[in-house]
């Protein structure tokens, strides 16, 4: 999900619907595209989950400081899984934890 994440090749309408696997590569709040930038930082539908999951003060989201630095990274991969946006994930439960070590 990381590399997704971080490519930008993700299963979200703004990357689905470039080549047509998706109507539209608008996200569904209307205000902007759907890729992982507009999902971590600014989607208003995720609002909660994200100052929830990402911060724990109130500042200014960097999607390059979100993707750059190890804790918010695994941070960013939680909250997408909570999301529940990416199809190939959706069978985790909600509680599933991701791992640090990579193991």
């Amino acid at each position: 999900m990381v590399v997704q994440l971080q490519t930008g090749k993700i299963a979200l309408a703004g990357y689905l619907g470039t080549f047509g696997a998706a109507p539209t590569t608008e996200c569904p709040c209307g205000l902007g595209r759907q890729d992982a930038d507009h999902i971590l930082t600014s989607c208003p539908t995720y609002a909660d989950m994200r100052n929830e999951v990402l911060w724990n003060e109130a500042r200014e989201p960097d999607y390059r400081r979100i993707l750059s630095q190890g804790p918010l990274v695994k941070k960013a991969a939680q909250f997408m899984l909570r999301t529940r946006l990416l199809g190939q994930f959706r069978t985790l439960p909600p509680s599933y934890r991701v791992s640090a070590s990579g193991s």
